[in-house]
């Protein structure tokens, strides 16, 4: 009895000091937190840094998604999209630092830094970030360009879009979309403030357009892949993926893209349809989000895919190398350049399969030459019928999968009216879609740098003089 005595008396001291040596050490923690906060404001100061309670407030909750309320009395762990980052925020101080470690060797920085007035790269883009998220400061801007994982963190993840040229700075660092963490992504997509108006970053994306169309069929292509790891509100992500597919039929429409194969837009659409079928139906249902374009590509997609979604056996074709990727070039030989390289397993649609050397188009839209040796074929068994209420594509249609034969009627204007199944309707020929597909596309819209001139209209004199 008094060995167990003994052995709690020793556990209990133990416990005391072990304790009270936690608390020494977080309290030496919490000290040197505070030391390096007063020093970096030291800092700010000194380079011109102002910043008020209310406007540090604001920018926090606008940029951030943060409300300063819930943030800690010392540094506070940034969170984007639910992930951690690496940068902390100080209430007291009214900055956010990189990193989530402390300074080393304070004493020697501060000396460096505010006697010998040495730059210090750390410190420099610390300055840099806080006078841009805060200041609107276009000095440190022209600065931060150089650093371009900042610019790019600064613009991404922080939704700083004032000024252009670190939007471009950061778009030109966007590399591999695909190999990026979901979180990147959806920074990209929307902002960090749920309670805003429009969540989607449609800044950001129409300039992104802009310089690099391919990034946009990226952004799709990853969103088709991963859809469940983007936490976005499914109502918000069906309007993202009707703003990025409009920026690309808004592509096509300023090239004068005529030809089927060379329509972005209408090729990731039907992607984006056979990929998800309840998605035209949510686009009719929303009006197309006022996007007309999407609309008219949407009856295009509904005329032009139906013939190739009758026929069964449909030909599917997937890349299998036994490196894991294989190189789609600019020209058909081995020393061609390399435009993309495309993992085992991904879809390509075969444009032309004459000769050794095939042209394909890949899921990001790209189109080169990948040896016939590296590409294999599948069937997707499908058998579906377009069925219209009136001989008119824009009339109201559907589709059904036929059980039993098709009754041919007769004909009107071109078309086959058409009972199957207990249904009734009409159904195009082969001259219709023909007809159809060589259609003209209008050219001039907002984008076009042929608009035609507005006729001045005649005044009293004109008409009387002629």
């Amino acid at each position: 009895m008094k060995l167990i005595t003994l052995y709690i008396t020793v556990f209990f001291y133990l416990f005391i000091a072990c304790n009270g040596q936690t608390n020494k050490s977080k309290k030496a923690e919490l000290d040197m937190e505070e030391n390096e906060t007063e020093f970096l404001e030291k800092i700010l100061n000194k380079e011109g840094y102002v910043l008020k309670q209310d406007v540090f407030d604001q920018k926090t909750k606008s940029l951030l998604g943060l409300s300063t309320d819930t943030l800690d009395i010392g540094y506070s762990n940034i969170y984007i999209n639910g992930e951690e980052s690496d940068y902390v925020i100080s209430k007291k101080g009214k900055f956010i630092k990189l990193g989530q470690d402390l300074l080393q060797d304070l004493d020697s920085i501060e000396y460096q830094v505010l006697t010998q007035k040495k730059a210090l790269p750390y410190i420099s883009d610390f300055i840099c970030l806080n006078k841009i998220i805060f200041n609107d400061d276009l000095t440190s801007i022209l600065s931060i360009v150089k650093n371009k994982d900042l610019a790019s963190d600064i613009v991404v993840l922080f939704n700083y879009e004032k000024n252009d040229i670190l939007i471009d700075t950061a778009i030109k660092n966007l590399d591999q979309i695909n190999e990026q963490p979901a979180y990147y992504i959806k920074s990209l997509l929307v902002y960090n403030d749920v309670n805003k108006n429009n969540l989607i970053r449609e800044k950001l994306l129409k300039r992104i357009a802009e310089k690099d169309i391919y990034i946009i069929t990226s952004l799709i292509d990853y969103l088709m892949k991963n859809d469940s790891k983007i936490k976005i509100n499914e109502e918000w992500k069906t309007k993202c993926y009707a703003q990025l597919m409009n920026f690309l039929l808004e592509y096509d429409l300023k090239e004068n893209h005529l030809d089927l194969n060379d329509r972005l837009g209408y090729w990731q659409l039907e992607r984006l349809y056979n990929h998800n079928k309840q998605l035209e139906k949510i686009f009719s249902k929303n009006k197309f989000y006022d996007f007309p374009l999407l609309k008219e590509a949407t009856n295009d997609y509904n005329v032009l895919s139906s013939d190739d979604r009758s026929e069964n056996n449909e030909q599917n074709y997937i890349i299998q190398d036994p490196d894991g990727y294989t190189n789609l070039r600019k020209e058909k030989n081995t020393t061609s350049e390399v435009l993309q390289k495309v993992k085992s397993g991904e879809e390509v649609d075969v444009l032309d399969n004459t000769g050794d050397w095939w042209k394909v188009k890949t899921q990001e839209g790209k189109t080169g030459y990948i040896h016939k040796s590296r590409i294999k074929s599948y069937n997707h068994s499908v058998s579906v019928l377009r069925i219209y209420d009136r001989s008119d594509f824009n009339s109201f249609s559907k589709e059904i999968q036929p059980k039993g034969e098709v009754e041919y009627v007769n004909k009107v204007n071109g078309w086959d009216f058409i009972k199957v199944d207990g249904t009734v309707g009409y159904i195009p020929t082969e001259e219709q879609k023909e007809a159809f597909a060589n259609k003209p596309k209008r050219t001039n819209s907002f984008l076009a740098d042929d608009e035609p001139e507005l006729m001045k209209k005649k005044g009293f004199w004109d008409n009387l003089f002629g």
